[in-house]
């Protein structure tokens, strides 16, 4: 009797206190991994949502029955990339993924020389000629100059271009497919009652242009005249100074073995056109 409250005594005094406290102590550390896992399994089930608004957001409808395309990858300035998009690839905010050309809305990008970019304008009008569809011409409109150049013939080139998107408007798209090549023609200028010449007349030495000017009834010699030159288109240049309407002009001025600074009158075999004032 005495043995067994003598370990009864033992029990409440300081076994029984001790288990206690250890269940106490696994008890709150129970508690506190719950509240790791559900928060942690909050935060799994906020990403879960997140990325299921993800998915929702990147699924892509057609508006329309069509082709979806590559969109072209972009150029370095040294050489074109070829990699297209594909499963695990990083892509940046507005970047162009797909494409879904329409025959009613497409529009033509010209390289226009750094030279030239300065005559073109928002809302200018052009002429498109499709390589494609050689007999038909297209009317158009620029919608956009780009701002930053391209290297005009390859990285090495101190030549630079910009485009200019023209957005098509009518003369016939059947048949249009994106990718084909054009050959797009801009209206900077109207002249009206010029003299004019062909540009294959012209003959340029040092900058300055110059035209081969026929001095005998027979047309068998000639002088050269520098001229100067106003607007041109791909035919026919305006002739500001140097000829008067009814000069006979060499047609191909670059044939004649001698230049416009060391020009004698020698005898000439050669076909000549003649400097002409259209009408209205």
């Amino acid at each position: 009797m005495a043995e067994a409250r003598g370990m009864e005594e033992r029990l409440l005094k300081y076994t029984g206190p001790k288990l206690i406290k250890t269940l106490k102590a696994k008890l709150e550390a129970n508690r506190a991994d719950i509240f790791a896992q559900e928060s942690a399994f909050q935060l799994e089930s906020d990403r879960l949502r997140r990325l299921e608004r993800m998915v929702a957001n990147c699924t892509l409808k057609a508006p329309d029955d069509g082709i979806v395309v590559y969109a072209q990858p972009p150029s370095n300035g040294w050489r074109t990339s070829s990699t297209l998009i594909q499963e695990g690839v990083t892509v940046r905010e507005g970047q162009p993924i797909f494409e879904l050309p329409s025959a009613e809305n497409m529009r033509v990008k010209a390289r226009v020389n750094e030279s030239k970019v300065r005559q073109l304008a928002v809302g200018q009008k052009a002429t498109i000629r499709i390589d494609a569809k050689p007999d038909q011409l297209l009317t158009g409109t620029i919608t956009e100059i780009t701002v930053i150049p391209a290297p005009g013939a390859g990285p090495f080139s101190d030549t630079r271009v910009y485009f200019a998107n023209v957005a098509i408007e009518s003369g016939g798209f059947e048949g249009l497919r994106p990718g084909l090549s054009a050959e797009v023609s801009f209206q900077v200028g109207e002249r009206d009652r010029v003299t004019r010449i062909p540009q294959s007349s012209v003959r340029w030495q040092e900058g300055r242009p110059f035209a081969a000017v026929t001095t005998s009834p027979d047309r068998t010699r000639w002088e050269w005249r520098p001229i100067e030159l106003g607007v041109m288109n791909e035919v026919f240049a305006e002739v500001l100074s140097g000829l008067d309407v009814g000069d006979q002009v060499v047609a191909d001025p670059n044939a004649l073995a001698t230049s416009p600074s060391t020009a004698p009158a020698p005898t000439l075999r050669a076909s000549s056109g003649v400097a002409a004032k259209p009408r209205g």
